[in-house]
């Protein structure tokens, strides 16, 4: 097949000349098909309607030369090569025509030399457009192998002969804490590599450079490796060599296998547990067992089983275990020799809740007996979780580190599942040996009795909540002038609710945990009153921290809201305390008020700290979620904004939140507005009472979740103008509250959504500015061993729900005087 003839465009005015150089080429066996033109027009239709393989080109023509058909074929054809075929032009001319694109040059009268130009401008061509290919192609490599190094879900790091980092992709970035520009040029031991290796790796790569082997080269290893920070994380390594240009380098591909070899752990632990029990057959033979392989696994030092004694109601030291190595001796002495009341130290407070819980250093706890020798042994974290058949606690397991240990809720869950199993071990061993002495009659028989007795408990409990909000109220309007007969009906709903009480403590000592439901009490509300309240109560916190609160609610004077007055100043007192707590120091917390478009009221409450980023705000209203607050030592328990939004939901309003990491955040609330009331009592807002009275102002606290609850005593003190009500729902914010408003009597229910109440008393009595405050228990569990326990924790009093108002009314004076 004849090669296909090459495309010529011959920019010529002249025919005798545009033949010459047709047949010059044709003598010299090269095919061509040439296109003549003359003029600019056809010049630049020829350029836009086809290519060609070269342009020849005279310098001069009538109204159009060669240098502006140069500069045409430069911009349009740039690929083309570009030869002038012209008369005598001058040498210097003709190097000019060079560095400005053509080609070459040809005189009309040394034609010889036109095909010899014709094939070396076209053999340049391609070859220039081969390197071009492979110039793009080089580049889209690059690109392409850049952009699997940044989306690789492994980390890549590189380094050279020296083990200095040349390479540092996105993945390693998020692992160890470097960024790129900060890794690159570090020597690798120094970045990554824990202190106890980093002689081992360089003779690793002293010999690998001198004999071309190495033990860690080319196979997947398990290892340890250094974040920034300073701590361990387990890593999964393999490395390859390659030699470049003489000189070896190493690419190293790095997964983070640190959950997955906690995963692991964890999995051997519960494995190992099922398989100690399957071996005994006692919990008394397994135990010492149970704690080694739980210690070993999970990376605890010291670990104990407490056996409960329900006839002494005490926990006894059943078994103790510990690694070896650890200084341990007396703390292990005096634990075998201890006994535990109920919420007292570590198994005492599982015991009491019935649930895991975690201590980050006992050092620092205040109800943890056996500090002083933890810390001689070195011991900080520790976790202990119950031993359960059904729903009894059997016994206490706990662990102890030397390490501060932040909780860790995947763990907590395992070991709960673990103490649930060990106890379904004692309650399958306890069943065989009533079915070998024939006795599964008299265990049926205590099982039924514990189900009459947990059932009665938690009847008892439901019915206190409701009598004390009938008998409360009924003893408020017996206190009003009434009618005869109405006297008589106020007597007779008195006299059938305390009959109602008695049978109640006739039949049961012990009452079980409140559960009851929320109730609301939607009326118009003043929003801008409210605020006033709640950033009242909320200026003593910023002090410390010298935080700047400012509000900007003008616009909303008169205005009302359809909600639940109490309820709308905790959503706004817990908003104001997120804004102070997670604010950062000399920061401000600005409130603001604004219509919205479809005629809801907002309020706003914006702060100045670190901001929520994007991945974190989808977690925001997740209950028990901090978002990782906990490992910057801010207390809370991640259930204020679940709360909060839960609230306003039931006011029929809407809560939402925008942030800006590095900037702060707003939290705003909206709710629908309404005409004002024309009924509103006089103690709808208790902080004005004071100016009604020319007595001291005396300053009571309530700590109580119970919305009717919180009415009946704020109706109550509505005879005692002289008294400013401060509450709280939650134990946390109770103590805040204490702290900075330093009241002079403190009323404390006993379940609360956070904290136990037994644990914000015994909180006030350790420390020096509130042990002195008085604390009036108010709850519904009447069982005696309750009340003689608070009464020795340092509560000043202990009233039963349903309350007596006179009562309460009277031991509130004789405290307050």
């Amino acid at each position: 097949m004849s090669p296909k003839p090459l495309r010529i465009l011959h920019l010529e005015d002249s025919p005798e000349d545009a033949e010459l150089v047709k047949a010059t080429l044709s003598g010299e066996e090269l095919s061509c098909d040439i296109v003549r033109i003359e003029t600019r027009k056809a010049f630049m239709t020829a350029l836009e309607r086809e290519p060609f393989d070269v342009i020849l080109a005279d310098y001069k023509l009538p109204g159009f030369n060669g240098m502006d058909a140069l500069k045409l074929a430069v911009k349009r054809r740039p690929d083309t090569p570009f030869i002038f075929v012209s008369g005598t032009i001058g040498e210097e001319f003709a190097v000019l025509t060079l560095h400005l694109g053509a080609t070459d040059y040809v005189l009309k009268n040394k034609l010889v030399r036109l095909p010899a130009a014709v094939r070396r401008a076209i053999n340049e061509a391609a070859a220039t457009a081969t390197r071009m290919r492979m110039e793009e192609s080089l580049r889209l490599q690059a690109t392409r192998m850049k952009s699997i190094i940044d989306t690789s879900l492994d980390a890549i790091i590189v380094i050279d002969e020296q083990g200095c980092i040349i390479e540092w992709n996105k993945r390693a970035e998020a692992l160890f804490g470097w960024q790129k520009d900060e890794a690159i040029g570090r020597i690798i031991a120094e970045t990554i590599i824990p202190a106890r290796y980093r002689e081992a790796h360089a003779r690793g790569l002293t010999q690998f450079l001198a004999t071309g082997e190495g033990p860690m080269l080319n196979r997947l290893i398990e290892i340890v490796a250094l974040h920034q920070t300073g701590y361990e994380i387990q890593i999964e390594l393999a490395i390859t060599p390659t030699k470049i240009n003489g000189k070896w380098q190493f690419t190293a591909f790095i997964a983070d296998i640190t959950k997955r070899k906690q995963a692991e752990r964890r999995l051997t632990a519960q494995y190992a547990v099922t398989q100690v029990l399957a071996e005994s057959p006692t919990l008394q033979d397994a135990s010492a067992k149970i704690l080694q392989v739980l210690c070993e696994s999970l990376g605890w030092e010291v670990g104990a089983i407490w056996r409960v004694d329900r006839d002494a109601n005490l926990l006894r030291c059943l078994e103790i275990w510990h690694v070896p190595q650890a200084e341990a001796a007396e703390f292990v002495a005096v634990s075998r020799q201890r006994t535990f009341l109920p919420d007292v130290g570590m198994p005492g407070r599982v015991w009491a809740r019935g649930e895991p819980t975690w201590i980050p250093d006992v050092l620092q706890d205040s109800n943890f007996p056996r500090a002083p020798t933890a810390a001689k042994a070195g011991l900080h974290g520790a976790v202990g979780f119950p031993i359960k058949i059904g729903k009894n606690v059997y016994g206490i397991i706990e662990f102890f580190s030397h390490e501060i240990r932040e909780p860790d809720i995947d763990l907590l869950q395992m070991l709960g599942d673990i103490g649930n199993k060990i106890g379904q071990f004692i309650e399958r061993t306890q069943a065989e040996d009533a079915l070998r002495e024939r006795d599964l009659a008299r265990l049926s028989s205590e099982r039924a009795n514990q189900a009459k007795s947990e059932f009665l408990s938690r009847m008892s409990h439901e019915l206190r909540t409701p009598l004390n909000a009938i008998l409360g109220f009924a003893q408020l309007l017996e206190m009003d002038p009434l009618t005869p007969d109405q006297h008589e009906s106020i007597a007779r709903i008195l006299h059938g609710g305390r009959h109602l009480l008695n049978l109640i403590n006739e039949v049961l000592d012990i009452s079980r945990i409140e559960a009851g439901h929320m109730r609301l009490s939607l009326e118009p509300v003043s929003l801008q009153e409210t605020v006033r309240e709640a950033l009242d109560l909320i200026r003593p916190l910023t002090d410390p921290r010298h935080i700047t609160v400012r509000s900007d609610m003008g616009q909303a004077e008169g205005l009302h809201v359809k909600a639940d007055h109490q309820r709308l100043r905790q959503v706004m007192l817990n908003l104001l305390s997120n804004a102070v707590k997670y604010n950062r120091e000399s920061g401000s917390v600005t409130v603001t008020y604004m219509l919205t478009a479809d005629r809801y009221a907002r309020v706003a409450v914006t702060d100045t700290g670190a901001g929520i980023s994007s991945e974190k705000l989808a977690r925001l209203f997740m209950p028990f979620d901090r978002l990782g607050a906990e490992q910057m030592g801010i207390e809370g328990t991640g259930l204020g904004l679940s709360l909060t939004k839960h609230l306003m939901e039931a006011m029929g309003g809407r809560l939402g939140v925008d942030s800006v990491v590095g900037q702060g955040s707003t939290f705003w609330v909206e709710m629908t507005v309404v005409p004002p009331s024309t009924g509103e009592t006089a103690i709808s807002h208790p902080a004005a009472l004071a100016d009604l009275s020319t007595r001291p102002l005396r300053t009571m606290l309530y700590i109580e979740d119970n919305l009717s609850n919180l009415e009946l005593i704020q109706k109550l003190l509505a005879t005692r103008p002289e008294i400013k009500l401060l509450s709280a729902m939650q134990g946390r914010l109770g103590l805040d509250l204490a702290r900075h408003h330093k009241p002079d009597l403190i009323l404390l229910d006993l379940h609360l959504p956070d904290l136990g109440g037994e644990v914000v008393l015994l909180q006030l009595k350790a420390e020096p500015a509130l042990r002195d405050i008085p604390v009036i228990i108010l709850s519904a569990d009447a069982s005696q061993s309750q009340i003689e326990q608070l009464r020795a924790s340092g509560a000043h009093a202990y009233l039963t729900k349903p309350l007596n108002l006179k009562q309460l009314l009277a031991l509130l004076s004789e405290t307050l005087a």
